[in-house]
């Protein structure tokens, strides 16, 4: 249902500063929500909360769903 969208860091200690907010950005692969196949979306996970986040019109992000993580 989402393509996750991935850069390659050069830089290797990238991952010893690693946040607790480990944003991604996802590509839909099919309508959701009511965004069109394609639309980037941006996913953070912090503490126990998962959010889903679009840009809009303005450059400012939307916040589209946030859900507690059940893992």
């Amino acid at each position: 249902f989402m393509t996750e969208l991935r850069k390659s860091s050069v830089d290797e200690d990238a991952d010893e500063l690693e946040d607790d907010i480990k944003p991604r950005l996802l590509a839909l692969d099919n309508e959701r929500m009511g965004y069109s196949a394609g639309t980037h979306i941006i996913c953070a996970d912090a503490l126990v909360f998962h959010m889903e986040m679009v840009r809009n019109a303005d450059g400012n992000l939307k916040i589209v769903t946030v859900y507690l993580q059940m893992d």
